[in-house]
């Protein structure tokens, strides 16, 4: 008996088509999984039919894992002929019980996808099949319930939603409904596409005329990337301070590939930016504000406060506040740096009233163990990296401080705060499910790359690097 697994703990798109097989010439419907390791189909969905025209293949047994890590038998499988206008295409589907948790009939995975050459095109919305070098098209569709958006678990889908938009408009990050996030999209009344990410382990529906922020593009600026990041200047400067910190073998190649993704870099002259997928809101025991006088702060530490301040206000970190709420500044001396400060909120009445924000902190001895089998390493860390995830509107007041230029609060997840290193741990897995523990290790903003030779190690580097790029995080150069 072998056992397969239908879907990894990687974040997968998926679509659904409807296609006519002779289990079903009215058509069945089927998600289009491009993590499914094979493809399958309910028995209700052959039960009609099967003692009339099929043998089911009992000797094909398999064990099938989901994404809850549940395990089932399969009851066999079968061989399935699709109609697809002028041509017949087989397609093995093992057969599963109807318990089996899934929005559709079936899943069409990476033995079908890879045999047919299967390419999703959300202009036209098909899915093309190459037949024997012909092109054949089938259209995407909404899913099986016309008015809701159906969202299979830990998978990230783009889905068409009925916006109430007059013009191309951005729709911001935002936590649409518990555990469902869409990322920073740019739409347009047309094509009102978006990308959305279900990080539960259990299907979620949505209505497809959710209500989502929106803005119209004409009110930003137009801020162009290759200005900043592509500029030789700024590559050659990335190349010097990085070459420091690189070990001279293999060192051409591991400078190509930066060069190659200078962006996910952060240099001390760049702005900060944030992820472009989550946010942190945060939850407190009750409403009653917490006010704490400032500390006596001595004079020669007041115009350091008023410099990190300011720094942090150039950076779109902080902003002004008329909050209720106030927590003190503290400035610690950092280590082994002399005359160098670091600016601190005492947060510790603000955190008795935070409900936390569990998730489990890697064990570093779990890493330590799976470390065993990598010849090659590579210690990465996020810049900043707290500061990477933007803080709730709603959260804001809680984060306020004030120094004698005023009163401010965070616009991104503060250092100081309890929830803060959980909250941390939870996006860096959700952008990197796809990625560790095969390439790489998390632990909190530390990513350990690993490969069991250069060219794998590089690889592995490559994957860690795109994913960054995906999700707008930026890694210290200094380290």
């Amino acid at each position: 008996m072998n056992e397969n697994f239908i879907f990894s703990l990687n974040l997968s798109y998926s679509d659904y088509v409807i296609l006519s097989t002779n289990l079903n010439r009215q058509g069945s419907t089927f998600l289009v999984d491009t993590q499914a390791d094979i493809s399958i189909v309910k028995f209700s969905a052959i039960s009609e039919i099967f003692n009339l025209q099929y043998n089911l293949n009992r000797k094909n047994i398999i064990k099938i894992k989901g994404i809850t890590n549940d395990t089932i038998q399969s009851l066999g499988s079968i061989e399935v002929k699709i109609f697809t206008g002028k041509y017949i295409v087989g397609c093995t589907l093992h057969v599963v019980p109807d318990e089996f948790n899934i929005p559709s009939d079936g899943i069409l995975g990476k033995n079908f996808i890879k045999k047919y050459k299967c390419i999703i095109n959300y202009d036209n919305l098909t899915l093309s099949l190459n037949i024997h070098d012909k092109i054949i098209s089938i259209p995407i569709q909404d899913g099986p319930d016309r008015n809701n958006i159906i969202l299979p678990a830990r998978c990230e889908s783009i889905r068409r939603f009925e916006l109430n938009i007059e013009e191309d408009s951005l729709i911001p990050n935002q936590e649409i409904a518990p555990g469902i996030f869409i990322p920073n999209t740019i739409v347009s009344k047309e094509s009102p596409f978006i990308q959305v990410m279900n990080t539960n382990t259990s299907i979620q529906k949505i209505p497809k005329n959710t209500s989502l922020k929106a803005e119209p593009l004409k009110n930003f600026s137009i801020y162009h990337a290759h200005e900043t990041y592509n500029n030789i200047g700024r590559t050659n400067k990335l190349i010097n301070v990085i070459s420091q910190n690189v070990n001279e073998e293999n060192k051409l190649e591991l400078l190509n590939l930066i060069k190659q993704f200078s962006e996910v870099f952060q240099l001390e002259d760049d702005k900060m930016t944030v992820n472009n997928f989550y946010q942190q809101k945060l939850r407190i025991t009750d409403n009653t504000p917490v006010y704490i006088k400032n500390y006596r702060t001595p004079y020669s530490q007041k115009q350091e406060i008023n410099n990190q301040t300011g720094k942090l206000l150039k950076n779109d970190l902080i902003e002004p506040s008329t909050s209720n709420y106030n927590s003190p500044v503290i400035l610690i001396p950092k280590k082994g740096v002399s005359k160098k400060w670091r600016m601190c909120i005492d947060y510790r009445l603000v955190n008795k009233k935070l409900i936390a924000d569990k998730y489990p902190l890697p064990r570093i001895e779990d890493i330590l163990d799976n470390l065993g089998r990598a010849k090659f390493f590579s210690v990465l860390d996020l810049y900043s990296g707290f500061h990477q995830i933007p803080l709730h509107e709603d959260s804001r007041d809680i984060t306020s401080f004030s120094t004698e230029n005023g009163s401010f609060r965070w616009k991104v997840l503060p250092f100081g705060l309890n929830v803060s290193p959980n909250s941390f741990s939870r996006m860096m897995a959700l952008a990197f499910a796809g990625v560790s523990p095969l390439k790489c290790f998390l632990y909190i903003d530390d990513i350990i790359v690993i490969g069991c030779s250069e060219k794998h190690h590089l690889k592995n580097l490559k994957a860690v690097f795109e994913t960054c790029r995906k999700y707008n995080l930026k890694l210290n150069t200094n380290k």
